[in-house]
């Protein structure tokens, strides 16, 4: 059955070439652990022996998949989806979705044999615009909302660093908190002024005079 393919499956009988990363979601009152996304000398891009649909969520669930609606055969959400080799890189999109409010969850991911020379791998979360190297951490956290159910846009991007950089839609470096110099300085009658943050979020900007008087702040 296309739903009950184990973790043994897809990890069993690896080649030279072969790599997959195993990605789970936990939180202290439900998990969903065994999740899977690489290439496969056997597998092909739609639906093949190692792509394993995501249980139907339960209760108080936490669930992390890849939709694959698009699919003519067996569309649905997937926790295992294994694609064939011979790209220049490979993008999962994910959905963690979850009926617990205000809870931790925590990501952690796993790497079984190495990736091609040079590539490179990266977990975007996409609402919070900010991305993380899967090489230099292990795993991350974040709070679930307070709407039900509660639903993260991510995308997995593995493949050289031209490929990941063009795939990518927040920045692959640091962003720190910074606000620059306006320009044109003097001006009239209107500036530009860039900040930057380090993720998404709301910004409330004050201008004040030589005086240290408000003069306005924009929303």
């Amino acid at each position: 059955s296309t739903g009950t393919l184990s973790k043994r499956g897809v990890m069993n009988g690896l080649a030279d070439g072969d790599w997959i990363f195993r990605l789970s979601a936990e939180t202290p009152d439900a998990n969903d652990l065994d999740n899977f996304a690489g290439v496969r000398g056997q597998a092909e891009a739609a639906w093949d022996l190692y792509d394993r649909l995501e249980p139907p969520p339960m209760g108080d669930y936490v669930s992390l998949s890849v939709e694959h609606r698009d699919w003519k055969r067996y569309p649905g959400s997937y926790a295992a989806d294994i694609r064939a080799p011979g790209e220049s890189g490979y993008v999962w999109e994910y959905a963690l979705e979850t009926r617990l409010v205000d809870k931790p969850v925590s990501l952690k991911w796993s790497l079984t044999r190495a990736l091609p020379e040079g590539w490179v791998a990266y977990l975007l979360d996409l609402d919070e615009g900010v991305s993380i190297n899967l090489a230099e951490k292990s795993g991350t956290q974040m709070l679930t909302g307070k709407k039900v159910p509660n639903l993260r846009r991510l995308k997995l991007i593995v493949g050289s660093p031209d490929f990941v950089e063009k795939q990518s839609d927040v920045p692959l470096r640091p962003v720190e908190f910074g606000l620059s110099q306006n320009y044109p300085n003097p001006f009239n009658p209107g500036t530009t002024i860039e900040y930057s943050l380090p993720k998404n979020g709301r910004v409330r900007l004050t201008v004040y005079n030589l005086l240290g008087q408000r003069i306005r702040t924009v929303l």
